[in-house]
């Protein structure tokens, strides 16, 4: 599990046991490999990455399909729509229909130590579905030092969430249904998701939300999904990478439509923004 924002995490909950030879198997038997035996032939590393290398290359999608990974995920409400925009993908969402949501929310800049410390001085545990004074909230936002770690706005939008959340409260403990006391919450609270998604269209989500035109929360979390393949599986992340830094070559660096468009260069490529993942910045 990693944590990601103040107060996300992302964890690789299960995987195809070896999502290269997945691909690979499926790529064999348009060329007559029969997966029953007979036709087929040992599989050595070497030919795995090569033959990978050519489906991402030629966009042969339905090979890479084969290889399947899940994800759970804690992010902002608004993090979640736009993540659930790629629709080629399984999501399974923690309801608020039939459980109360936690008083928890998005604060831009700040760090998961800063957080826990301002939960911490917020409430006793067994006073976290009471209703919070501005007095108490400015108190823990004091005892956390808060002031010291963002600009004015970081109060606003404390001071903001946690008005919705003791709204929401307030109507649950009078009766209304927390399916329509929900609609109080704005979209900066934390959601939970459990994500599956096939290899194809991970490395779809990939290339769009690891660009420089991808909403920076977004990033940070298609980041930390990076980071997660690349440790467990470096050999298809290397590939994916690779695949899509050959995409990048292929824009045009000309803005004129009578000029000829030139392949882009490394330089060009960082300047250009179309893609960030691959130079390593975080």
């Amino acid at each position: 599990m990693i944590r990601v924002l103040n107060d996300g995490r992302v964890e690789l909950l299960d995987s195809s046991t070896n999502p290269m030879r997945s691909i690979y198997r499926a790529a064999r038997i348009c060329r007559g490999e029969s997966p029953f035996g007979g036709t087929r032939k040992p599989i050595k590393d070497g030919d795995v990455e090569r033959l990978v290398a050519q489906c991402l290359e030629l966009e042969h999608n339905t090979p890479i399909e084969k290889a399947y990974f899940e994800f759970a995920v804690r992010c902002p409400i608004f993090v979640a729509r736009q993540w659930m925009r790629h629709r080629m993908s399984s999501y399974n969402e923690l309801s608020l229909r039939y459980n109360k949501a936690e008083r928890a929310f998005y604060v831009p800049n700040m760090s998961p130590e800063v957080w826990e410390a301002y939960s911490a001085y917020r409430f006793p545990v067994s006073e976290k579905q009471d209703i919070l004074s501005d007095h108490r909230i400015l108190k823990a936002v004091m005892e956390a030092d808060i002031q010291n770690y963002g600009d004015s706005s970081m109060l606003t939008t404390i001071l903001s969430y946690e008005h919705q959340y003791n709204d929401y409260i307030a109507m649950v403990k009078n009766g209304v249904p927390g399916e329509r006391a929900r609609g109080v919450l704005g979209t900066g609270f934390y959601t939970e998701f459990i994500w599956g998604v096939n290899a194809w269209s991970l490395f779809h989500w990939m290339k769009q939300r690891l660009s420089f035109h991808a909403q920076n929360e977004h990033y940070l979390y298609a980041n930390t999904v990076l980071d997660i393949l690349a440790e467990k599986f470096p050999t298809l992340t290397k590939l994916f990478l690779s695949a899509i830094e050959k995409e990048c070559r292929k824009e045009p660096v000309t803005t004129s439509r009578t000029e000829t468009p030139e392949l882009a260069t490394d330089d060009e490529i960082r300047s250009t923004g179309l893609f960030k993942g691959i130079w390593g910045d975080k």
